[in-house]
């Protein structure tokens, strides 16, 4: 689906081998909004979006639903010869994270990891 100069996503899997911005605003309970940013090379797109980014050993994962993720423009700070890059990557994805009210989790201590049904830890 194409709107404007920005694209939607129809198969994750086109997303492999190809850069992510991704944005995450974590909404903590006490009012604050936490805002992370950054650019990865996705290298999974199942069980969740795997990307690879600069400064972490640990790859940073989102859940795999098709219509938050968008092809987007090239930025003007990267120049078509240099290719797809960090400065020029060819994908988007935004989210806002609400913990659950009895959640003491911190965005900062680790990456997304969704619960698993009973019966499937450790598979």
């Amino acid at each position: 689906m194409v709107t404007g100069t920005v694209q939607q996503v129809i198969d994750l899997g086109e997303l492999i081998g190809h850069y992510l911005l991704v944005h995450v605003t974590y909404a903590h309970r006490d009012g604050h909004d936490e805002h992370v940013e950054l650019v990865g090379l996705v290298t999974a797109v199942a069980p969740l979006v795997t990307v690879s980014h600069a400064g972490s050993d640990e790859p940073f994962t989102l859940p795999p639903d098709p219509k938050s993720y968008r092809m987007i423009p090239r930025s003007p700070f990267a120049p078509e010869s240099l290719g797809e890059t960090v400065l020029g990557p060819r994908y988007e994805t935004t989210w806002r994270v609400r913990a659950p009210a009895d959640s003491t989790f911190s965005p900062a201590a680790g990456p997304f990891r969704p619960r698993q049904p009973p019966g499937r830890r450790g598979e």
